[in-house]
């Protein structure tokens, strides 16, 4: 397991010095501009990398999780309210609407076939599998 230590955030370079912490495991690849990039964290635990992401007000049925190519995309969108109704005016509006996506990049060590998934109270959970570590072989020299 990483042995992490406390980083200084002044000055972090979030997708450079993410890349570096995890060596390579996950990145964050570049995300459309108008596109909310939903925060994340991620947990190394022995057998396995949970990765929570928080996506508030998304429906279940307006989230979608995908691998392709070694890549994990999470897209979601929230939609607008009709907030106004007869007899009523909006004066602020601050909640996000719109499309959430992130990428992340999977490393060599994932067992991308039993990545599991779970969404509750706004926040999905991937549970990623890591894949025991291969041994080096020594090769013989005729």
């Amino acid at each position: 397991m990483n042995a992490l230590t406390q980083l200084p955030l002044k000055g972090w370079n979030l997708s450079g010095d993410f890349d570096h912490l995890f060596n390579g495991l996950m990145s964050r690849y570049e995300t459309p501009q108008s596109h909310i990039v939903p925060p994340l964290d991620i947990i190394e635990t022995e057998k396995n990398y949970v990765v929570k992401a928080n996506l508030p007000g998304i429906d279940r049925d307006d989230l979608s999780v995908s691998i392709k190519e070694g890549m994990l995309t999470i897209e979601a969108e929230s939609k607008s309210e009709n907030v106004e109704k007869d007899g009523e005016t909006l004066i602020r509006l601050e909640r996000h609407t719109g499309k959430y996506f992130r990428r992340l990049r999977l490393g060599k060590m994932i067992d991308d076939s039993a990545i599991s998934a779970d969404y509750n109270d706004g926040v999905l959970t991937l549970t990623i599998p890591r894949r025991e570590q291969e041994e080096g072989r020594r090769i013989l020299i005729n």
